[in-house]
């Protein structure tokens, strides 16, 4: 049942058009215009500091919360709208083990992007980056820990929110707030001290760092932090508002 809820979910996701786009052609376009516009071609581009991973990594992370906010709560609100989630809530199987099917089908759908995306960015566009072993699997359970805590935010945000225009008028604010504090659009090395703070407190800029750190060469502290602090928020999240009451229509 598991196995197969989870299937079914990947292929319902995989079969609209609009989410194919946003989820694997919006990031390509948007970074070729990136850096057709600001990567100046010179030697401060390339490596772990440079433009060119550090906008890679960003636009995976806003990857991550768009496909959380859009083709998970959105698709969601809708779907709970429409009545159909009460489908699931008649299945012979508990609550989470129905959510954990839908985000792992979401989580595997971004690890394609990913696994796809990633290497091919970095070897097009030479971002000079060595990737080994131990960054792969750094990375990836950056990847994990920040699917889980996007989408554990989202059902926080299904959860209080009654309606579709609610949840989609909530949504939207929260991806602005993202794409505003990811370190992606607005650098936070272009920032005035005053207002640092507006990113540094974002979950959504650690989630960036967090991707950045898997490739340092030694990553520590810092890594391991911002790891185990949205791996808690994730879970704290998940206990609170992994509920029936975001299956069921209000």
């Amino acid at each position: 049942m598991h196995a197969g809820l989870t299937r079914f979910e990947i292929i319902s996701y995989l079969s609209h058009p609009l989410t194919l786009f946003w989820t694997f052609a919006y990031p390509v376009i948007m970074l070729a215009i990136l850096l057709a516009l600001f990567d100046d071609g010179s030697a401060a581009m390339t490596g772990v500091e440079g433009y060119r991973f550090r906008t890679i990594t960003g636009l995976i992370a806003l990857t991550i919360v768009s496909t959380a906010i859009f083709g998970f709560g959105q698709a969601l609100s809708e779907l709970r709208k429409d009545r159909v989630l009460l489908v699931y809530a008649t299945l012979p199987v508990s609550v989470p083990r129905i959510l954990t099917s839908i985000i792992v089908s979401r989580i595997l759908v971004v690890a394609l992007f990913v696994i796809v995306f990633l290497p091919a960015s970095m070897w097009i566009f030479d971002a000079g980056v060595a990737v080994t072993a131990a960054h792969a699997a750094a990375f990836s359970a950056a990847i994990l820990v920040g699917c889980l805590f996007s989408y554990a935010l989202v059902l926080a945000l299904l959860h209080i929110s009654a309606t579709t225009p609610a949840v989609v008028a909530v949504a939207n604010l929260v991806n602005i707030y993202a794409l505003m504090s990811a370190d992606v659009f607005v650098p936070l090395r272009i920032l005035p001290e005053w207002s640092r703070w507006f990113v540094e407190t974002s979950p959504f800029y650690h989630l960036t760092r967090l991707l950045r750190h898997a490739f340092e060469a030694s990553f520590g502290a810092g890594y391991m932090l911002t790891l185990a602090g949205l791996a808690a928020a994730a879970l704290v999240l998940l206990f609170f508002f992994g509920t029936r009451k975001v299956l069921i229509p209000r």
